[in-house]
């Protein structure tokens, strides 16, 4: 069971942790502080760990804010002092994809820290690269719970209070966390007991007896967070929610960045019946053969003896950076258009 879990993991869906070599040094004016949250949920008996992404003061030497080899993070400085006017910030919360981690895609982080905003992302207990659970995993109706446990620890926290304002959140969700922003923004799933079936041959370690056990009603709640204005996914998953009536409820402006090469969650099943039904507030379409795994950070030498090729490996013509560039531009103006408005 564990072997097939991380076969799953390497060659399918995500890598491992976000582990690290810092990019290019900061100016002085754009660093970055990073610092980790632990929250506990006591009603439902779940940890919270949350990265938290802000503009710092730009003190002593510049270094990687953790041992990490693997994946190339923006320099960092941990648990650093908040920058003299880091006060009342527009808060985007970040949620990652099927066996991934709360910093895999840490440069997106970086842009939108540099742009004037703080983030937070949370990792899901049961469903990250190294908590993960088959049966936990199959409860994805815990990921929006998730995010908005993690918002309200994040909004009554001590330690940021008057950082954060509460009236500018967005969200970012990327793979799996597509199902988490579609719920965040009002969408209930049809028919969800039919579509795991029929998904059921991509994961040989879910067995009809697990499916038969499971209690899948509260997926069909609503679990919307009206405190969350603006939502954009990234390659979303969202074969629960391709069925109009799944969608009728969907309150929160949604932004989509999808890749039509997408070998892992196919456009044509994924992305045309959500486009269609759900008209999102914005749009963008990747065209020139970019694989699902290019919304990750990108990786170092060690990293590329860890993981899964297809994970680092981008097709001929296709520069990782470059399209972070592109793709984090679109996402601040979503945000900027949606967030940055609200008075």
């Amino acid at each position: 069971m564990r072997k097939a879990i991380f076969v799953l993991f390497i060659f399918f869906i995500h890598p491992l942790s976000a582990l690290s070599r810092p990019s290019k040094a900061l100016e002085p004016h754009a660093a970055i502080g990073v610092a980790t949250y632990s929250y506990f949920d006591e009603t439902r008996g779940r940890p919270i760990t949350v990265e938290f992404w802000y503009p710092a003061a730009q003190e002593g030497k510049v270094k990687p804010a953790l041992n990490e080899d693997v994946w190339i993070h923006p320099q960092e400085l941990r648990n650093a002092v908040f920058a003299k006017n880091a006060h009342q910030l527009p808060l985007v919360l970040m949620s990652h994809g099927h066996a991934g981690d709360r910093r895999d895609r840490s440069w997106l982080a970086e842009k939108l820290v540099q742009s004037g905003y703080v983030v937070a992302s949370i990792e899901h207990p049961g469903n990250s690269w190294h908590t993960m659970d088959t049966v936990a995993t199959l409860k994805f109706w815990e990921r929006p719970r998730d995010v908005s446990f993690a918002l309200d620890r994040l909004l009554s926290d001590p330690l940021l209070a008057g950082r954060i304002d509460e009236k500018r959140i967005g969200f970012v969700g990327y793979s799996l966390a597509g199902l988490t922003g579609l719920f965040l923004a009002g969408a209930v799933p049809d028919g969800i007991e039919a579509q795991i079936e029929r998904n059921r041959s991509q994961f040989p370690e879910v067995t009809p007896e697990m499916l038969a056990a499971m209690d899948f009603s509260p997926a069909k709640q609503s679990y919307y967070d009206p405190r969350i204005k603006a939502i954009f996914l990234m390659a979303p998953a969202t074969w629960c929610f391709v069925k109009e009536p799944s969608l009728k409820g969907l309150k929160t402006p949604v932004a989509i960045v999808a890749t039509v090469s997408d070998e892992v969650l196919a456009f044509e099943e994924h992305m045309e019946p959500l486009i269609s039904r759900s008209v999102p507030a914005r749009l963008k379409v990747l065209r020139r053969g970019e694989s699902h795994f290019v919304f990750l950070n990108r990786t170092t030498e060690k990293g590329k003896a860890v993981l899964g090729e297809r994970v680092f490996r981008d097709p001929p013509g296709i520069d990782r950076r470059e399209i972070h560039r592109e793709v984090g531009s679109f996402a601040i103006e979503f945000f900027n258009q949606f967030l940055r408005s609200i008075k």
